[in-house]
């Protein structure tokens, strides 16, 4: 597997899993609401740009739109204005490799044929008025074709890096192979058919741009693959730890997300975890002893960051009127002042800034051989919560009131680990036993795993 490829895997696995911060529920603040409203910039991201610098064959990007139809929709005809900017973008960065076309859909007419030909879907304002097409198509020199067949405002955020998932499906028709290990409900497989329902958005791009093998819970090995995908795992017995520890010595290449705290699991009161039929999911994942072995240790507490703290509605505990106050549990990482690693693909992506809610902190210890790049972190004005007090639910106000005076310390998120790994197994391969009990701890979903991890990419080669 070649390194782009890796880094655009890790890239999906970024951008899915922070982005879905900015869609999560209001479960736990039953009586708070997020504003994560962020302008739109249409200028190409570094991730972006190098996969158009890497494109190999021409391809043709053709946008089916109907401007008559859409005349009484404002709103659609304005973002239809900025797709087309940004396609026209796309075109004049590509070095002469993309084509871009714009078909005016007319109804009865050979352009509605071509647009129902290439999967796009018309829309109605309501049932009287005339179909509306918005959707884009793209063609390789060997005329496969990949489409949008809605191109839906709603999912503005997304327009940049889904044009681009477009083109990467067309210049790479070869999925890549991960085996997943993780406690959650993610099922790729289930998400990739298009008649199955219920799954995660990270779950559905998994399953549309990968060849994914869901481990079962009694695997003793590790499958030929390109990468593993390690996502808030189970108890994992010394023999399956000893598994993963080979591959990322044999293959280089993992993806790992480990979760200090799931509110959903608090919520829940359970859950089923497929590495052990008998306990629930855990509410927080580790994998000792690798992590250590590493260099790597993620403690049991949650960082906050009043810099970047996301406004929340609540009620002022003195004159009981509604407001806004800064929640520190949940804050952005700007894509400025070098908090996100703007020369690594994995992050580059991330040009509008990264929600995060009850991340987990990641500390590093030197180890010879090994090259650490932080990915993922903070400003300065942070402190620690332990994971039994966030769970707890305090009040911004109850928060500033134990808020440190010395302003706390930058904190990382997430890493990229490269160079030579050591075994955490010197003794070879240890006795095979069962899976440990978890019955103390509690289910998790997706989304909450998803915007309260910590993060590491293993890369043995060091490439970018």
């Amino acid at each position: 597997m070649s390194a782009r490829r890796f880094a655009l895997f890790a890239a999906l696995a970024l951008f899915v899993a922070f982005v879905a911060a900015n869609t999560i529920s209001n479960s736990w603040f039953r009586s708070w609401r997020i504003d994560l409203t962020e302008d739109g910039l249409y200028t190409l991201s570094r991730g972006t740009q190098e996969t158009l610098d890497d494109l190999s064959e021409p391809l043709e990007l053709t946008l089916y739109y109907s401007p008559d139809s859409a005349r009484s929709q404002p709103q659609l005809a304005a973002y239809a204005a900025r797709v087309r900017e940004m396609l026209q973008t796309f075109e004049a960065r590509s070095h002469g490799r993309i084509r871009f076309v714009e078909v005016d859909v007319e109804l009865y007419s050979e352009a509605e044929d071509e647009a129902l030909e290439a999967g796009v879907e018309p829309v109605r304002a309501n049932p009287e008025a005339d179909a509306i097409y918005f959707g884009l198509s793209g063609a390789n020199a060997i005329d496969d074709r990949v489409g949008i067949p809605f191109l839906d405002g709603e999912r503005e955020a997304f327009l940049e890096y889904e044009i681009t998932r477009l083109i990467f499906e067309l210049e790479n028709p070869e999925r890549t192979r991960v085996a997943l290990i993780s406690s959650l409900p993610i099922d790729p497989a289930a998400a990739a058919d298009p008649l199955g329902g219920g799954q995660s958005m990270f779950a559905t791009e998994m399953g549309r741009l990968m060849q994914v093998t869901t481990l079962a819970p009694d695997f003793a090995e590790i499958p030929d693959v390109d990468v593993l995908a390690i996502i808030h795992p189970g108890a994992l017995s010394q023999a399956q730890l000893y598994a993963i520890d080979q591959f990322v010595l044999r293959n280089g290449r993992a993806f790992i997300a480990l979760d200090p705290a799931s509110l959903m699991a608090q919520e829940s009161g359970g859950g089923f975890d497929p590495f052990n039929p008998v306990a629930p999911a855990p509410v927080s994942s580790n994998l000792e002893p690798l992590l250590a072995r590493w260099g790597v240790a993620m403690p049991p507490s949650v960082v906050l960051d009043l810099d970047g703290a996301l406004p929340v509605q609540v009620q002022d505990p003195q004159s009981g009127q509604p407001g806004q106050a800064p929640q520190p549990l949940f804050f952005m990482i700007p894509a400025e002042d070098g908090q996100l690693h703007d020369e690594d693909l994995m992050t580059a992506w991330l040009r509008r800034g990264v929600n995060f809610g009850l991340a987990g902190v990641l500390t590093v210890s030197q180890r010879e051989g090994v090259t650490v790049t932080p990915l993922v972190r903070t400003s300065g004005n942070t402190m620690r919560l332990p994971v039994e007090a966030a769970l707890a639910r305090p009040s911004p106000y109850e928060i500033a009131a134990i808020w440190p005076q010395s302003g706390g310390r930058i904190e990382t998120i997430a890493v990229r680990l490269s160079g030579n790994l050591q075994t955490a197994f010197p003794q070879g391969r240890p006795a095979a036993g069962p899976v440990p009990s978890t019955e103390d701890l509690s289910t998790d979903d997706l989304w909450e795993a998803r915007q309260g991890q910590s993060t590491t990419f293993l890369d043995r080669d060091g490439n970018p």
